[in-house]
């Protein structure tokens, strides 16, 4: 059994699972703006060191494995680590200077 929502203006009938599609595409789509918003404050507030930025954004914001980033660059997990550290905490103060 289909369910319809009915448009009393224009005498439409939409399934509701036309709707529920739609409104996870636009969900979807909203999420991708904040995401690239999100993104496109991190790479201006490392304008001066981009690697350090899409770093960031790998690790924090898509899930890559410190380790298997660490192996892509070709340093230490250490390293990366203590990278990743760093950008943080000046992450953290800048966002509290300039929120965004």
């Amino acid at each position: 059994m289909v369910y319809y929502y009915n448009l009393v203006q224009e005498n439409v009938r939409i399934p509701f699972w036309l709707i529920y599609v739609v409104a996870n595409k636009i969900r979807k789509l909203e999420d991708e703006e904040q995401f690239k918003d999100d993104c496109r404050w991190v790479r201006d507030v490392f304008r001066s060191k981009p690697h350090l930025a899409e770093m960031f954004i790998a690790i924090r914001m898509r899930g890559v494995l410190i380790k298997d980033y660490a192996e892509s660059i070709g340093v230490d997990e250490n390293t990366v680590g203590h990278r990743l550290a760093r950008v943080e905490k000046k992450l953290k103060k800048h966002y509290e200077k300039h929120p965004i």
